[in-house]
C-alpha cells in the first residue's frame, strides 16, 4: 500500500539495446548555487543498471495500453524509424509497393 491505496505492478523488460540506470549527482553544481544553470556542469555517477523494471498503478495492474507502458514500446519503434537504410532496401520497398497497385 502507498498512502492508503493498494499498489499493483507488472514487470516490463526494457527494449533491446537499452538499459536503465540509477544515477546520483556527484561533483559539479551544488543545490542553492547562485550561478546560472546554463553555465553549471552537472556530473552523475551510475550506481546500478537494470534491464527490467516494475510499472506500478493504483488498485489495478497496469494495462499494455497505459501511457507509461507504451512509452517503453516507443523506444523500440523510434529505433526502427530512425535506423539507417541503404539504396537496395528503398528499391525493394518501391518494387513491393508497385506490385500491390
Amino acid at each position: 500500500h502507498f498512502r492508503g491505496r493498494r499498489l499493483k505492478g507488472t514487470p516490463k523488460q526494457l527494449p533491446e539495446g537499452y538499459q536503465g540506470l540509477l544515477l546520483k549527482p556527484c561533483g559539479g553544481a551544488k543545490h542553492g548555487s547562485s550561478s546560472s544553470s546554463d553555465t553549471q556542469q552537472r556530473s552523475w555517477q551510475a550506481l546500478h543498471s537494470f534491464q527490467q523494471m516494475t510499472v506500478w498503478n493504483h488498485d489495478i495492474v497496469p494495462a499494455a495500453s497505459d501511457w507509461h507502458m507504451r512509452c517503453l514500446d516507443f523506444l523500440a519503434l523510434a529505433d526502427k524509424v530512425h535506423a539507417p537504410i541503404d539504396a537496395s532496401q528503398v528499391e525493394q520497398e518501391l518494387h513491393r509497393m508497385q506490385q500491390q497497385q
